[in-house]
C-alpha cells in the first residue's frame, strides 16, 4: 500500500498533482483530481474521511455559488442580485474556482495521511529544517485542536459545567468556553515545546536524523511514472500552446495524463489488495 511507503515517493506525487491542477485552467482536470483525493482517501482512512470529503464538496460549491456576486463579467445574464448581474460566464468561472479549492483541500487531506508531520520532517529536514519542522507542526496543529477541542467538551460535560439549553446564545457561550480552554492549553503547551527543545540544544549544532533507506523498486517506478505522467501534461500542453495539436485532443490528452497522474496510488492500491485476494 502507498501509505507503507516512504514519505518522499508520496510526498513528490502530490506535490506534482497540486501544481499541476494549480497551472492547468481545466474543469474535468479538476473534478478528476478530486474522484482520484476521493478515493484515495476511502482508501487510506476509510468511512470516517466522508465527512472530510463531504465539507471540501460544501465548500467548493459554496464558492461556485458566492463568486459570481463578486465577479459581474459577462453577456449572458441569468438574474440580478442588489442591483448586481449573476451571470452565466461567472458562474463557470466560480465553478473551476470552488472545483480548485475543493480539489486542493482533499490533496492536502491526503497528503497529510500518507505523508503527516513527521514524514515532511524527515523529507525536508536535511535541506530546511526550519522549513521542515514549521511545515510538520502546521499539519499536526488542526486535527490536534480538534481532538483537543472533543476532549475538551466531554470533560465539561462530565463535569456538569457545560451550558444547558440548545438556544444559539447558549452555544456560543458554550463554543467561546471551550475555545478559551483549546487556546490557553495550548499555548501552555506551545512553552513546554520550546522549553524541550531548547533542552535538547536544537539550533546548537547540526541537525542529526536517521539514515534513510532506499526506495523500493516499486517506489522507484512510482517516482518515475508520476515524472513521465507530469512530463506527458507538459508536451501536450506545449503541442497545443504551438498549434501543432488541436486544442480539443490536446486537453483530451492532457487530461488522461493527469488522470494517469491522480489515479496512481489509488491503482497501486488497488493491485496491492488483488495481490492478496488472488
Amino acid at each position: 500500500m502507498v501509505d507503507a511507503w516512504q514519505p518522499a515517493p508520496s510526498l513528490l506525487h502530490i506535490l506534482a498533482v497540486i501544481a499541476v491542477a494549480c497551472v492547468t485552467v481545466s474543469l474535468p482536470v479538476q473534478i478528476v483530481g478530486m474522484i482520484a483525493a476521493a478515493l484515495l482517501s476511502l482508501q487510506v482512512g476509510g468511512a470516517k474521511e466522508l465527512a472530510v470529503i463531504g465539507g471540501a464538496m460544501v465548500l467548493g460549491a459554496a464558492v461556485c455559488v458566492v463568486a459570481p456576486l463578486f465577479d459581474t463579467a459577462g453577456t449572458t445574464v441569468l438574474f440580478s442580485l442588489f442591483g448586481r448581474p449573476y451571470t452565466l460566464e461567472a458562474l463557470l468561472r466560480g465553478a473551476l474556482t470552488g472545483a480548485l479549492v475543493a480539489n486542493m483541500m482533499l490533496w492536502f487531506a491526503c497528503l497529510g495521511a500518507l505523508v503527516g508531520g513527521d514524514g515532511l520532517l524527515r523529507c525536508c529536514g536535511k535541506a530546511a529544517p526550519r522549513i521542515g519542522m514549521v511545515t510538520s507542526l502546521v499539519v499536526q496543529m488542526v486535527p490536534r485542536l480538534f481532538r483537543r477541542a472533543s476532549r475538551i467538551r466531554a470533560a465539561r460535560k462530565g463535569a456538569a459545567l457545560a451550558g444547558a439549553g440548545t438556544t444559539l446564545s447558549a452555544r456560543m457561550r458554550e463554543g467561546c468556553a471551550v475555545f478559551a480552554t483549546v487556546a490557553a492549553d495550548s499555548l501552555e503547551r506551545s512553552v513546554v515545546c520550546a522549553d524541550a527543545m531548547e533542552s535538547r540544544g536544537y539550533g546548537t549544532g547540526p541537525r542529526t536524523d536517521a539514515a534513510s533507506s532506499p526506495l523500493s523498486t516499486g517506489e522507484r517506478a512510482f517516482v518515475a511514472l508520476t515524472v513521465l505522467a507530469v512530463m506527458g501534461v507538459g508536451v501536450f500542453a506545449t503541442l497545443s500552446a504551438m498549434g501543432i495539436l488541436p486544442s480539443a485532443q490536446a486537453e483530451l490528452w492532457m487530461l488522461l495524463a493527469y488522470g494517469l497522474l491522480a489515479f496512481l496510488p489509488v491503482l497501486v492500491n488497488l493491485m496491492e489488495d488483488c495481490s492478496w485476494l488472488f
